[in-house]
């Protein structure tokens, strides 16, 4: 994760993905292998086909595509209906759950509205919903949500998604924390 998107590079990444489960390699078990997508639909449709137990992330952060188009801009040209059709084409096939990485900014994509609109875009999804507060940085033009607000977001959300996690991420102040991709240039 965080090294660019996998899918956008198909080929290489489930070679790579092949080798690392390989026994002549470094013999990890795919289901301990997760390719983690900002959404490519002719990606997932292609993974659904392969034989490898590997597992499928998507970087959600926002259940309406204006906020995600905010948030992501591949969401331009990957809308959430496009997406979630292969996700479901995922699941359906696969009977595998997928993991809904979600980026949580304050007062962007934790309202109450955005609880109801991800409760009704998970429906009927087997998934994990994993809770990623963001991680901010030097000239970041958002906020973080307080640790109360994380909580009480996922205390929505479950039950009724099958399982919330809320990442407690660690490394921000050498701006390596999860979610957070943002450098500084030494003069």
């Amino acid at each position: 994760m965080g090294m660019g998107e996998p899918f956008l590079n198909y080929d290489a990444t489930i070679e790579a993905a092949r080798t690392i489960n390989a026994e002549n390699g470094l013999g990890i078990g795919a289901r301990r292998i997760t390719i983690s997508t900002s959404g490519i639909p002719d990606g997932i449709r292609a993974f659904t086909r392969i034989p490898q137990q590997f597992r499928l992330a998507l970087s959600l952060n926002a259940s309406d595509d204006e906020t995600r188009s905010k948030l992501m801009p591949v969401n331009r040209i990957h809308p959430l209906k496009e997406v979630m059709a292969a996700i479901r084409a995922y699941t359906d096939a696969r009977g595998k759950r997928v993991t809904f990485e979600y980026v949580l900014v304050d007062g962007v994509n934790n309202r109450d509205k955005d609880v109801k609109l991800l409760t009704a875009l998970l429906r009927r999804i087997p998934c994990k919903l994993n809770l990623i507060p963001l991680s901010p940085f030097p000239g970041c033009e958002f906020k973080a949500p307080s640790a109360q607000s994380v909580d009480a977001f996922a205390r929505k959300l479950w039950p009724l998604v099958p399982a919330v996690t809320v990442r407690r991420s660690k490394g921000a102040s050498i701006l390596a924390g999860c979610g957070q991709l943002a450098g500084t240039a030494d003069s």
